[in-house]
Order: C-alpha cells, then sequence, then structure tokens
C-alpha cells in the first residue's frame, strides 16, 4: 500500500492506495481496488475512485476514462467531485495530459478547452448545460463538433479550429435566445462562410 510522508517521515497521509501519484496543483492521482481518482492534501477525494485513467494538466480541466463507457470532463475550479452523468461525455477525442502538471494535449484538445472555458465564463459551469461533445472528421470541408445541450437541443459546430471563442461565444447567444421548448429538440449549425466569418443558422426540427 501506498501514502505520502511529511518531512519529519510521518504519515501525513496513510497509506490507504494502490498507487499515489505526485502531487501537482494540490492534488494527485491516487488508486484503491475500485478504480484511479484524485486526492487533496489531506487525503480526501476530490474524484471518486471509479475511473481507469485520470489525467489532468495546467488549466482547470481534467479528463477521466471508463473503459467501455468513455471518457468525462471535469472542472476543478467547479464542484470537481460529480457523478459521470453530470459531466461532459468526450466521444472521437484522443487527449494526453503526460505528466502531472502539463497542458492537456491531442487533436482539437485546445479549441475543446477554449470552447468549454468560454461556456463557462459565460454560463457558470459548461456542464449545466452541455451534456456530451462529440468529435467528427467526417466532414468533406474539416472537423465538427457535435454538443449535446441538457434539454435536448443539438449543435453542430463545423471547423472548430476557425474563430474558435467567437463561435462558442455565438453559439451561447443562440442557445440563451430559444425558447423553452426549443431547447428540447432540433439542432442549429454554425458553419463558416465564403467570406472568411461563419453564420449560425435557424433552429431546425432535425439533423
Amino acid at each position: 500500500a501506498y501514502g505520502y510522508l511529511n518531512a519529519q517521515g510521518e504519515w501525513a497521509i496513510a497509506p490507504n492506495f494502490l498507487y499515489a501519484g505526485a502531487f501537482s496543483g494540490g492534488m494527485a492521482c491516487a488508486a484503491t481496488q475500485e478504480g484511479m481518482g484524485l486526492i487533496d492534501g489531506s487525503g480526501a477525494w476530490l474524484l471518486e475512485p471509479r475511473f481507469d485513467v485520470v489525467e489532468y494538466g495546467n488549466g482547470s480541466l481534467i479528463t477521466a476514462t471508463v473503459y467501455g463507457e468513455g471518457v468525462y470532463l471535469y472542472d476543478r475550479e467547479q464542484n470537481v467531485n460529480r457523478r459521470g452523468g453530470e459531466n461532459i461525455l468526450l466521444n472521437g477525442f484522443a487527449l494526453l495530459a503526460g505528466e502531472a502538471g502539463t497542458k492537456v494535449s491531442g487533436e482539437y484538445a485546445q479549441e475543446l478547452v477554449s470552447m468549454l472555458s468560454v461556456f463557462t465564463e459565460a454560463l457558470g459551469d459548461a456542464r449545466a448545460n452541455v451534456v456530451s461533445v462529440t468529435l467528427s472528421t467526417e466532414y468533406e470541408l474539416g472537423a465538427y463538433f457535435l454538443l449535446a445541450m441538457r434539454e435536448g437541443v443539438t449543435v453542430q459546430i463545423f471547423t472548430p479550429e476557425n474563430h474558435t471563442e467567437e463561435k462558442a461565444e455565438a453559439v451561447i447567444e443562440k442557445y440563451l435566445s430559444l425558447s423553452e421548448t426549443q431547447k428540447t429538440y432540433g439542432f442549429f449549425d454554425v458553419i463558416d462562410s465564403i467570406d472568411g466569418g461563419f453564420t449560425v443558422s435557424n433552429h431546425r426540427a432535425s439533423l
């Protein structure tokens, strides 16, 4: 079993773990028989140990993977210890954090982080509104993000590498303009225009 010693060689955190990683940013990865999670400096669970992989970097975002289920996105600035269904499920992304303290990286990682940061700044907590984000690279003109919102409406954001933060702001403006009924179904999309900008479509019943 593993734990953490203080400068006097005494147990600061009792050896109750199958794995105990180095602390960075006031937290560390640790594991029990139930799985991997995150602890704070007192040994309390910030992220309960139910995951196969937990990764985090310098920013506030944390990814936690359950094999066969998916990757969940957490935010250390908010209430991090939330069950999977209350966090953002990621599909199609391959995100890596490397060693603790390094930035999360991977294809479209920066665009994902930037967009969700805009959502969090505008709405208080992106997880309150976004259920999942799917990355698709099958679009002939580039990739797109597919956001499933908690009420039911879906948002397609084409070529998210272009005008990333501006598109996120436009999505929020459009989303907030929908009636409560419109938020429960259908979709709208954000797509680049030939003049170098982008447009936001009307709300429609289906994809």
